[in-house]
Order: C-alpha cells, then sequence, then structure tokens
C-alpha cells in the first residue's frame, strides 16, 4: 500500500468508524499507559490494513503513540508509575539503594508486559530486604505470584550485580 493509499483510507469514514469503536471500547482512556486521554488508534499488526479487526488496534495516549512510533525514546508508562507509586526504603543510610532497588522492580514489571497490575500499587516498602507492597484495589493470586516473581527477581540481580555496605 503506497503513502498516498494510506492517507485516502485513514481519511476515510471506514477508518472514522474503527478509531471510534476503539475509542468506545477504551472508555476514551489510553489501553497502554491507563492514564491519559486517547490520542490515537494505533496499529499492533499491519498485515491487515484497511481490514483490520479491532483487536489490531489499541487506543492510546500521545506520549505512548509517540514512544511505540519510535518518536521518543520516553516510555510515559515508566514516567506514570515512578510519578503515582509512593516508593519508601526505610533506614536512613539505606535509603538511596533500596529505592533504585524498587524503581528496578517496578521497571523489571514494566518491561515484562505487567504494567496494568502496577495501576493497582500504591506505595512499595523495602524494610531490610523485606517487601511490603500497598495495593488499591486487592491483588488477584496471580498478581502476587508476578510480585514475588518480580522481587526475586531483583534480589537475584543483586546477589549477582551488586556489592552492599556491611550492615
Amino acid at each position: 500500500m503506497t503513502k498516498d493509499e494510506k492517507a485516502l483510507y485513514f481519511a476515510s469514514p471506514e477508518w472514522a468508524r474503527r478509531r471510534e469503536a476503539v475509542r468506545t471500547r477504551c472508555n476514551n482512556i489510553c489501553e497502554r499507559c491507563w492514564h491519559d486521554k486517547m490520542y490515537a488508534c494505533h496499529h499492533l499488526r499491519y498485515d491487515t490494513l484497511k481490514e483490520e479487526p479491532l483487536e489490531h488496534l489499541q487506543g492510546v495516549c500521545n506520549p505512548c503513540h509517540e514512544f511505540l512510533s519510535g518518536k521518543t525514546m520516553i516510555d510515559p508508562i515508566l514516567e506514570h508509575l515512578y510519578i503515582r507509586i509512593g516508593i519508601y526504603g526505610c533506614h536512613e543510610e539505606e535509603r538511596p539503594w533500596r529505592e533504585e532497588r524498587l524503581n528496578e522492580v517496578l521497571s523489571w514489571l514494566s518491561s515484562h508486559g505487567h504494567h496494568e497490575m502496577c495501576v493497582k500499587i500504591n506505595n512499595l516498602n523495602d524494610d531490610k530486604g523485606e517487601l511490603t507492597v500497598s495495593w488499591e484495589v486487592p491483588p488477584t493470586d496471580a498478581e502476587k505470584k508476578i510480585m514475588v516473581e518480580a522481587w526475586g527477581h531483583q534480589n537475584e540481580y543483586d546477589v549477582k550485580h551488586r556489592a552492599y555496605p556491611d550492615t
């Protein structure tokens, strides 16, 4: 499909109907970060262009669309997670590396496709290596298991890649 053919399709009533169906499905909220209003209808696949089923389309905000389109390297999901979730490392002398570790747990969750789970988290606390999670909505058993996996991954990472001061 040529660039002109794509432009004609994206200006067509058929495309407008698909885009509005996605907007209705997502209630005009970004389906990627669940933070901002839908700005664009992003194609997850292009092999069905002009006949794309709705599951091949994702309603996204402008920052997510810029990221998905490769126009920026800043992933708005991570930005929203870090702003929204309280990160606490107890014991003043250890706080910087404990908070860094908690940020790495969130990054691991997001990079492994669990960013929607992070939206349910209010606070993460690391007190002498024990993780405490405050949930906005009670987690499912699967979400609890994923959080344990993320925390376990981070602890394994720490053992292999970081030297801690004697405590």
